[in-house]
């Protein structure tokens, strides 16, 4: 028996029956390696860019449980102050318009109790008692109406009027009629 090891049982002539194209020599080769190095390290480089941009956007979009915590006390805080300022004004302004109308109605209370007096005066002469005369006031300032019997009455409702505490003016529009006998 003879072997023989080493032949091939499919004989080629040439390599380039296998492999029409040229086989790479080393330069190629070296070449081709420090290319591949070069892609590589631009998409650990790009990938490494890309998960830092998505780690700030994510801060941006996402705050930390600090920033928003930290956040909510400012909001907070501002909140408070505002509503002080505004507590304040409207404190302001509530007090200005209530010395306001405190004024306006004491001065009203005044006006009635003059009118009242007025009143009581009139009621009480015996020359002008029995006539209806109106009177009204305001800031001090009375106003007689209504008809008297003389010049005589109307003068005496003056002078009854300005003799009450109070009174600062009396404008006398009293209408003189004598009485039917």
């Amino acid at each position: 028996m003879n072997h023989q090891f080493n032949q091939n049982p499919y004989p080629l002539k040439h390599l380039s029956e296998i492999c029409p194209q040229p086989i790479a020599t080393s330069d190629d080769v070296g070449r081709s390696t420090r290319f591949q190095r070069r892609v590589g390290v631009m998409l650990a480089t790009t990938a490494v860019a890309f998960s830092l941009a998505a780690c700030g956007q994510q801060s941006a979009v996402e705050p930390t449980v600090g920033e928003r915590v930290d956040s909510a006390i400012e909001t907070t805080a501002s909140a408070a102050q505002e509503a002080r300022q505004d507590l304040t004004q409207a404190m302001e302004s509530t007090e200005e318009k209530a010395s306001d109308v405190a004024d306006a109605v004491a001065q009203k209370a005044e006006d009635l109790e003059i009118t009242a007096k007025v009143n009581a005066k009139l009621a009480d002469d015996e020359v002008l008692s029995a006539r209806q005369i109106n009177v009204d006031t305001a800031d001090g300032h009375v106003t007689m109406t209504g008809p008297v019997a003389s010049a005589e009455a109307a003068s005496r409702a003056t002078e009854l009027a300005m003799t009450v505490a109070g009174v600062k003016s009396v404008v006398n529009n009293l209408a003189i009629r004598p009485a039917n006998s």
